[in-house]
């Protein structure tokens, strides 16, 4: 031990041991104090409260005994180890000595080391006790601010969650009870709006239910060994796209799309899905919570080397540094004094998942001016390399779409929904209202390496009305399933297998209504046997190499569509005035690929030039407005061979 800033009352009536103990303990860096008595020492010690005294028992006048006694007796000096120094050897002496309160003897005459010794050894014993103290004292501060934190709980617990269970099973019930009412049969559109009423807090309800769940398990997460586990490695998630995906559909929701602000640099974030939005929808659901509509919340991401910062800023209420040091589990402040929903899971579940993802989760916040949550996780400026996709053909022959289309034969001119509440792509909290609005061309997302594939499913769905669109691996196709929100997936069943079906249970975690649908392609038997286990990573599979009406049968029962047949027979279309063949050949190239601007644009500037045009430009016009490419190839291709023909004439 470092003698240095070390105090020692040496007392002796002796003078001799006193210079000597002064030159050997300053040599070793102590302060030494000298007193020749006892009265004088007790007073010097009460004023300068030394690290320890030295003590002599034989003194005249008041004795070391008495003087140790006296010392013990004071609160201010009591904690002061006090070492006898004494020629006195007998037993009963040291007893009496340990029995007034020394904690060692010292024999003289003195062997310096020993005493050097000893000293060491009870300053030592001395400066532990007094970290023991210190730690004491912050253990008993914890153990308060722990009880008064366990007292906010259960207020919190008290009031909040009777209320955040009984609220939406208020309405529920409520609701339940005005549907049973005879008279509403009449007047669907009251139905129509009391079970979304019924719908939103039911999803009020689950949302509650699974916070809980998901919060109880992160925990569990936390402090669960690491040994063993296989963390899937995700790809890299585009900052910009998913960010302003997610962030955009949340702000809908919350009628809080005008208060939305995006300041995004692009990059790819090592961090799975599903974890990353949850985080976004806890923190926004906090920053439009506290802070009024029409103020600003604002989503910004910055990039410094290897870090990818994110930041969700509002300009609401604020918290105090307590308060940011108090969040936890089941906290919320000020709920006495302002109404808000949940149970404080939000912020608590945001910073475990971003732990278990390997970052870091910051806040900063100033009263009435607003809070700012940051997280920080690693990234890439360069879309990460993904795993070797093979180039299978997934079909027969090329060109399989145009034949398919060529065929007269063929009756079907395009799909649509049986119902339009079977349209997907709407959040979990879409109104019903909007369901027509929602009610567009189903979207298909072919996920494939062969470029030959994609173009061929594009150009036999396009021309039936459906929305294709088309990426080249999982990461770009998991960027457009956050963006588009598409129907249904093609994808070969051995790009689903890697990473163990993790994008399978990503493309799950997606929530729209109904749930997106996936179609797997192969050329082998997969290793899953069991149907339940097939289920969970797609909705149906098909062996390759693929022919058209499989294909469209698939895609027609897993959707629920019906087919569109045309009502009309194309010999009176025939009989119509049509445009030049260049015109009519121009019009089929953009409806194959379903160019529905520069078609429209061609028919008008046709009738302008030939008003005689105007009954054939309306039928087709109509037939566009509906997607029904198919019909209008079949029309364009019958008016073209009769061009040729009479041309050839």
């Amino acid at each position: 031990m470092d003698l240095e800033q070390t105090t020692i009352l040496a007392v002796d009536d002796n003078p001799t041991n006193l210079e000597a103990l002064f030159d050997f303990l300053t040599r070793h860096g102590c302060t030494v104090l000298l007193k020749s008595d006892g009265a004088k020492a007790i007073a010097l010690a009460q004023r300068r409260r030394p690290d320890l005294i030295l003590l002599d028992i034989v003194m005249p006048g008041m004795d070391g005994f008495e003087t140790c006694q006296r010392l013990k007796a004071d609160e201010a000096t009591k904690a002061i180890p006090v070492i006898f120094m004494s020629a006195l050897t007998d037993t009963v002496d040291k007893v009496k000595g340990f029995a007034v309160g020394a904690v060692d003897y010292i024999t003289k005459p003195f062997q310096y080391e020993k005493v050097l010794a000893r000293v060491k050894a009870h300053l030592t014993i001395q400066k532990l006790q007094r970290d023991l103290q210190a730690q004491n004292v912050t253990l008993q501060e914890l153990l308060e601010r722990e009880h008064r934190l366990l007292d906010e709980l259960r207020l919190n617990l008290s009031l909040a969650l009777p209320h955040e269970l009984r609220t939406p099973l208020s309405v529920i019930s409520g609701f339940a009870q005005l549907l049973k009412m005879p008279e509403l049969a009449e007047n669907p559109a009251k139905v129509m709006d009391y079970a979304q009423y019924i719908h939103a807090n039911s999803l009020r309800l689950q949302r509650l239910m699974e916070n809980t769940l998901l919060y109880a398990h992160l925990k569990l997460l936390k402090y669960a060994s690491r040994d063993g586990m296989n963390w899937p490695v995700h790809a890299g998630i585009s900052t910009k796209r998913f960010v302003q995906a997610v962030a955009q559909q949340y702000a809908q929701a919350a009628g809080r799309e005008r208060d939305l602000r995006l300041e995004l640099k692009d990059a790819y974030l090592s961090i799975a899905p599903n974890n990353l939005k949850k985080i976004l929808m806890e923190l926004l659901s906090n920053a439009f919570k506290f802070s009024e509509p029409g103020m600003p919340v604002t989503i910004s991401t910055s990039v410094n080397g290897h870090l990818c910062i994110l930041s969700i800023r509002d300009q609401g209420r604020g918290m105090t540094r307590e308060q940011i040091e108090n969040i936890g589990a089941y906290m919320q402040f000020e709920r006495r004094e302002y109404e808000q929903q949940g149970l404080g899971l939000g912020i608590i579940i945001a910073q475990l998942l971003v732990q278990l993802e390997g970052g870091l989760l910051s806040i900063d916040s100033q009263i009435h001016k607003g809070t700012t949550v940051s997280l920080v996780v690693n990234c890439t400026t360069e879309r990460p390399a993904v795993h070797t996709q093979r180039s299978c053909l997934w079909f027969a022959e090329s060109n399989l779409a145009q034949k398919f289309h060529a065929t007269g034969e063929q009756r079907v001119i395009g799909y649509r929904w049986r119902k339009m509440s079977d349209a997907p792509g709407l959040p979990e909290t879409a109104p019903l209202q909007t369901l027509h609005a929602a009610a567009q061309p189903p979207t298909i997302l072919v996920i494939d390496a062969n470029q030959q594939n994609r173009n061929e499913l594009t150009q036999l769905l396009t021309p039936l009305g459906f929305h294709v669109l088309e990426a080249v691996d999982s990461a770009e196709g998991l960027n457009m399933i956050f963006d588009s929100h598409p129907a249904l997936i093609l994808i070969d069943f051995q790009t689903l297998e890697m990473d163990d079906f993790e994008l399978s249970h990503q493309i799950r975690q997606v929530a729209v209504v109904p749930p997106i649908k996936i179609l797997a392609v192969t050329d082998m038997l997969p290793a899953i046997e069991q149907p339940k286990q097939l289920a969970a990573v797609c909705d149906a599979l098909l062996a390759i190499p693929l022919d058209s009406q499989s294909i469209l049968a698939e895609i027609q029962r897993l959707l629920g569509l019906e087919t569109i047949i045309p009502s009309e027979p194309l010999a009176e279309l025939e009989s119509l005035a049509s445009p030049s063949l260049l015109v009519l050949e121009t019009l089929k190239q953009f409806a194959l690929i379903a160019d529905v601007y520069a078609f429209e644009q061609l028919v008008e500037a046709s009738c302008l030039e030939n008003p005689e045009l105007n009954p054939f430009a309306e039928r087709l016009l109509s037939l566009m407005k509906d997607f029904q490419f198919s019909q209008i190839l079949r029309i364009l291709d019958v008016c073209i061979r009769q061009k040729t023909s009479s041309q050839e004439c």
